[in-house]
């Protein structure tokens, strides 16, 4: 289980943070992270040009879609790049590190988003980063079980707004 993350007001926008122990080692965290098969089995529909300055797409089909640019990619330690949806941008970084062996730390950090979207970032990403647990562990996850977690936790991100 994915722990619930925190909100935080920083500067001009607000910052989700998530924390979550996977089982898998940081290469396979890695590919999870940046190749499009494996991210449409638990985040979106995806292109990823996996370089410095590469684009990034993932589309929900019939709900959104997001454009970005990589900023910084280590692999497997660190990725961050450009989150473009409707009328702004805001930034997206995974940091994964090794805990023991087949084990690693997966921290992903939502800068820069707005009042109105980091409840629902906080709540999605959770919701999401709960299936990639499943997917590395060999389970099954599904779009339907990820909107329905997300409707969920979407109460509680919105209390964590409220106390910031």
């Amino acid at each position: 289980m994915v722990e619930v993350g925190t909100l935080e007001k920083d500067g001009a926008g607000y910052t989700v943070r998530i924390v979550v122990t996977l089982s898998a080692a940081p290469e396979a965290v890695w590919a999870a992270l940046t190749d499009p098969a494996q991210l449409e089995r638990w985040l979106a529909a995806a292109t990823f040009d996996a370089r410095p300055d590469g684009a990034v797409n993932l589309v929900w089909p019939g709900e959104s879609e997001m454009h970005g640019v990589i900023a910084e990619i280590d692999p497997p330690r660190r990725l961050r790049y450009s989150w473009f949806e409707r009328d702004y941008t805001s930034q997206l970084s995974f940091d994964v590190a090794g805990v023991v062996a087949d084990q690693s730390q997966l921290t992903l950090t939502h800068r820069d988003a707005s009042e109105e979207d980091a409840p629902g970032f906080g709540a999605g990403w959770h919701s999401h980063l709960e299936s990639l647990a499943a997917m590395l562990s060999g389970e099954g996850t599904s779009k339907a079980s990820r909107d329905a977690r997300y409707e969920e936790l979407r109460p509680t991100y919105d209390d964590l707004l409220a106390a910031t």
